[in-house]
């Protein structure tokens, strides 16, 4: 009988509290089932904790990288609207280049025209009352030269060999036609029949006669080579430039000459300075054009209005 419970209290835990007073002692007897079935309790519910604070790290996780995934989508689309547009402005520009090209050929032509006609005329010779065809040439050639500029900035997107000899061949001819100013100032005599400022009568007047102070810096209309650099009775110190095709200008009254005969000049190359030598009344230019030797209106190739200081304007 004693054996079997000893027997029977092994199946049990016995607890016991003993309070620091004098009061009496207390025992709890626990069951080995209940003790194992706590512990498994426990570890299911630690299990459970575990597998819930690694779905809710999943969780956020997953809505991160469906963040991402969205961030990822809109950049593709702006991408897309982006090549989109960079292909609407290809197609843009290769438009423009073939309109451009275009252009170059309408004006080529136009100026292969102009060309023929002003050297078929300058072949013939000509007289200083004549009404010369190429009186619309310093527009012409302000197109030309626009259309040039407008060439050299987009014809590197596709090189035309042609394009660039047609170029090349408009940017030879324009250096060597007067129509840089050669001084800013106020013009005071014209072109044609004038009273001569000396007695009155009437004389025709060969040229352009700018005021501008003594010393100013005279600037070769056009490039060309010098074929006189010397003392004129009339001119003062005089300047005459070979410009090619028939074509020559004259700088007289000059106070200072800064070439001699034979120089090669840059159209714009400072060539002399403002005075009043000469037949002259006062610091000034005269400024001429000729064609065959015979003087033409400089006008045909430099509007009145880029001769004006820029305090007159």
């Amino acid at each position: 009988m004693e054996k079997a419970k000893v027997k029977k209290k092994n199946h049990y835990v016995s607890i016991v509290i003993i309070p620091h007073d004098s009061s009496k002692t207390k025992s709890f007897d626990i069951s080995h089932f209940y003790l194992k079935a706590c512990a498994c309790i426990l570890a299911v519910i630690m299990c459970l904790t575990i597998i819930s604070i690694r779905n809710t790290d999943l969780s956020k996780e997953n809505n991160a990288l469906i963040l991402h995934v969205d961030q990822l989508d809109q950049l593709n689309k702006h991408k897309d609207i982006m090549l989109s547009e960079d292909d609407k402005y290809i197609n843009s520009l290769k438009s423009n280049q073939i309109a451009m090209y275009g252009q170059v050929r309408q004006i080529t032509e136009e100026y292969n025209k102009i060309a023929g006609i002003f050297l078929k005329t300058s072949s013939r010779g000509t007289s200083k009352d004549q009404n010369y065809p190429n009186a619309e040439i310093a527009q012409n050639m302000q197109n030309i030269k626009s259309l040039i500029d407008h060439f050299d900035e987009t014809n590197d997107l596709n090189k035309d060999p042609d394009l660039e000899q047609t170029a090349h061949n408009l940017n030879v001819y324009l250096e060597h036609i007067p129509t840089f100013v050669p001084v800013k100032g106020r013009i005071t005599s014209r072109f044609g029949i004038r009273n001569d400022p000396f007695n009155s009568t009437k004389k025709f007047h060969a040229g352009l006669d700018v005021a501008a102070p003594r010393g100013t810096p005279i600037k070769s209309a056009a490039s060309g080579t010098v074929i006189m650099a010397d003392r004129n009775s009339g001119y003062g110190n005089m300047i005459m430039i070979d410009h090619g095709n028939g074509l020559s200008t004259v700088y007289g009254h000059a106070s200072k000459l800064l070439v001699k005969e034979g120089d090669k000049i840059k159209k714009g190359d400072i060539i002399a300075e403002v005075g009043s030598t000469g037949r002259s009344t006062g610091p000034h230019l005269h400024f001429e054009v000729r064609l065959n030797g015979e003087p033409i209106d400089p006008v045909n190739y430099i509007n009145e209005s880029k001769f004006k200081d820029e305090e007159e304007k």
